[in-house]
């Protein structure tokens, strides 16, 4: 996988550990991150379009760790690229779900023979760090998902590309200065539409990225 480059890969979501493999039975899978210590992240439409992502709907997962504790830059956050918004909802729902299990199980300290278990998903998908996914999780034991191709990378180094760039689910995100000077009266009108619209649903004020609420929000 060369960096910069998106590549399609199957991944699968499973006991908190995300995976990814060139071969659908996934004999050659490689863990991908452990959601203990990762997180994961909307991507702002003009950073898609920076990224040249295959599909128009990207999110990301980011480490919770400091960028600096990782020797290979590339393992601090990866992007995924999927086709609709509902793909990409769907594996961010999955996400969410099975972190909120995996850290359930954790904080437990007397259940040795519990049943629960994290979700697990799979599915066809291209890489560069991030994902989604495109129905929402069953919430019984074991459950298994298998939405269409998500495309994955892990981008290139950018000064462009920042993490100011994502927005956790829930929040709105506002670009910084520079960010917003850079984009085209297209660009803002479709971030200020998109802000616009999930304020009205969730009644939200604009957060910048770390949390701070803003006048006015890849690694």
């Amino acid at each position: 996988m060369k960096k910069g480059k998106w590549s399609k890969r199957y991944l699968e979501l499973k006991d908190g550990v995300v995976s990814h493999s060139k071969s659908e039975k996934g004999k050659d899978s490689l863990t991908l991150c452990q959601l203990a210590s990762f997180e994961v992240f909307f991507v702002a439409p003009h950073v898609v379009e920076q990224l040249k992502a295959p599909k128009p709907f990207v999110f990301a997962l980011k480490s919770r760790l400091p960028r600096a504790h990782y020797e290979n830059q590339e393992e601090y956050c990866f992007f995924m690229s999927v086709k609709t918004v509902e793909e990409r909802e769907s594996w961010i729902k999955a996400l969410i779900e099975a972190r909120n299990v995996f850290a359930r199980q954790q904080g437990s300290s007397s259940a040795p023979n519990s049943t629960n278990s994290s979700p697990a998903l799979s599915s066809s998908a291209a890489f560069r760090p991030l994902l989604t996914p495109t129905s929402t999780p069953p919430l019984s034991r074991q459950p298994t998902l298998r939405p269409v191709p998500a495309v994955l990378a892990i981008p290139s180094s950018s000064p462009r590309l920042d993490t100011s760039a994502l927005k956790s689910p829930g929040a709105l995100t506002k670009p910084d200065a520079r960010t917003w000077a850079a984009m085209n009266e297209e660009g803002r009108q479709g971030w200020l539409k998109e802000a616009q619209r999930e304020a009205r649903e969730k009644g939200k004020t604009l957060l910048d990225f770390r949390g701070e609420a803003a006048e006015g929000g890849r690694r």
